[in-house]
């Protein structure tokens, strides 16, 4: 996704910071397209199994596909001149560490990505790299992470990207035009904080009932009190967009918040969130950058308040304290689950 207009495809140079779920899934469609694209990972250790064995992507039972990708741990092997495209996937707290970690691989032509949940990664990019260079993609692609290099892809969604700078449209449009190629359905738009606040508008409400309950997004829809908080937080979310935010969160084609996200979780029924994963993992979540930085968004403007995001997030809050608080036993990467044959 070179700068220039005429740039040849197999020029593009993609690094995906992150091999979670999302990572890995765009990092493989994009490979198996022809784009050159290597993982980066903080650690030494995941980085090398992941760059040992091949990559696997699974749409169903036993069935799935592979590809080799290389996974680095450190920006000393990559040279920074043939990057044109560095696509953030890490987690909203990690934002930072990962900028000063892979920032020395941004160079004149790289333009800047974060395919990531939650408000205010791109206010830490635009520190680091300049507003000019940074694009905002959000995606619903569904993916659960079954452990290193191991993906399943639950369902198929739409990704919509968006410049942070108006002078950026065109590389947006580039940017979608690359994920198209690779067979992920993607739209470009002209503003990121549109399309950021449009995903919240899903995130906020499908995120935390399902860490908070433990179903999956489907299983959300047939209970009746889950199917009708998640209306009423997803139209809370959005009224925070529209009245503190001052944006106009893009619900896709949906008519208002609450189709928005009833049909959002019906499109990735299968798939458990992200939020619930890390629940389930023993790990940190998301949720102060989701429901708790919108209410701080409702509150900085005033008295406005935001009672049901309030909520989910003291309740995930106390989920995340009560995992600290146990002994978690941590697989070591020899000791991964053994990858299934292929089936004949």
């Amino acid at each position: 996704m070179s700068n220039s207009d005429d740039a040849k495809d197999d020029d593009n140079k993609v690094v995906v910071v992150g091999p979670g779920a999302i990572g890995t899934l765009f990092a493989f469609y994009l490979n198996a397209s022809g784009v050159p694209v290597t993982l980066a990972d903080h650690d030494p250790r995941r980085a090398s199994l992941i760059s040992s064995e091949p990559i696997q992507i699974y749409s169903g039972t036993n069935k799935f596909e592979e590809a080799s990708i290389e996974c680095v741990s450190n920006a000393s092997g990559l040279r920074r001149a043939n990057i044109d495209c560095l696509i953030f996937t890490v987690k909203a707290y990690d934002t930072e560490e990962a900028s000063i970690q892979w920032g020395s691989l941004v160079g004149p032509r790289t333009r800047v990505v974060s395919l990531q949940n939650g408000l205010g990664n791109l206010e830490i990019l635009k520190r680091f790299f300049g507003a000019e260079k940074v694009i905002s993609a959000v995606t619903s692609e569904a993916s659960t992470f079954l452990s290193s290099g191991r993906v399943y892809h639950a369902a198929r969604g739409i990704t919509r990207v968006a410049p942070v700078s108006k002078s950026s449209l065109a590389a947006a449009e580039r940017l979608a035009l690359m994920f198209r190629r690779a067979g992920l359905d993607s739209v470009a738009k002209d503003n990121a904080y549109d399309i950021l606040w449009g995903k919240l508008v899903v995130n906020s409400a499908i995120n935390p009932l399902s860490a908070i309950t433990g179903l999956t997004n489907g299983e959300l829809l047939s209970c009746k009190g889950t199917r009708k908080l998640l209306s009423e937080i997803a139209l809370e979310t959005y009224l925070v967009g529209r009245l503190a935010a001052r944006v106009n969160p893009d619900i896709e084609d949906a008519r208002d918040p609450s189709t928005s996200v009833l049909k959002a979780a019906e499109a990735t029924a299968r798939n458990k969130s992200s939020m619930l994963q890390d629940i389930l993992r023993g790990e940190r979540t998301e949720i102060d950058f989701i429901n708790g930085a919108i209410c701080r968004e409702a509150k900085s403007k005033g008295s406005f308040r935001a009672p049901l995001n309030e909520a989910m997030h003291g309740i995930v809050k106390s989920l995340e304290e009560r995992n600290m608080r146990k002994p978690l036993h941590v697989a070591s990467p020899e000791r991964q689950p053994p990858r299934p044959a292929k089936s004949a």
